[in-house]
């Protein structure tokens, strides 16, 4: 009878701890894989941030690219033949360009956390390289 007792008392306190050390072990572990899941939340935010901003300097750039063909349309009659081939290589060379930046942006939208730093480096490279090529084919209008 005293063992059955016994039993009765001690049994709700060896669940109540069994279970206790099962909850610090769920929390522990929940901590932990959101631990692990934040730097790849913050990575992909940043990621889409950065195509995002990227993306809008390449419509920026189609504005600036259109105004600049309809202001050498309206000079045309005024440009020598060599002005009009040069500013039109210019051209060509930024749509190149363009094209390149524009490719390595729709790479980075799928890009690892691993791959991410060359990708980012690549894209400002040709973000870069597409401004330059914008402000060569303007100047080649001014002259």
């Amino acid at each position: 009878m005293r063992r059955i007792a016994r039993l009765l008392i001690t049994l709700p306190l060896a669940l109540a701890a069994l279970a206790t050390c099962t909850s610090r072990r769920h929390d522990q572990e929940a901590a932990s894989s959101s631990k692990t899941a934040e730097p790849r939340d913050d990575f992909v935010e940043a990621r889409d941030r950065i195509v995002r901003e990227s993306q809008a300097k390449l419509d920026e750039l189609d504005v600036k690219l259109a105004n600049l063909r309809r202001d050498a349309e309206a000079r045309s009659a005024t440009l020598t033949s060599e002005s009009k081939a040069a500013f039109a290589d210019a051209i060509a060379k930024l749509e190149q360009q363009r094209a390149s930046a524009q490719r390595v942006i729709e790479e980075a939208k799928s890009s690892t956390a691993e791959q991410w730093q060359q990708v980012k480096q690549r894209a400002d490279e040709v973000l870069k390289d597409v401004d330059d090529a914008y402000q060569a084919a303007a100047k080649k209008l001014r002259e």
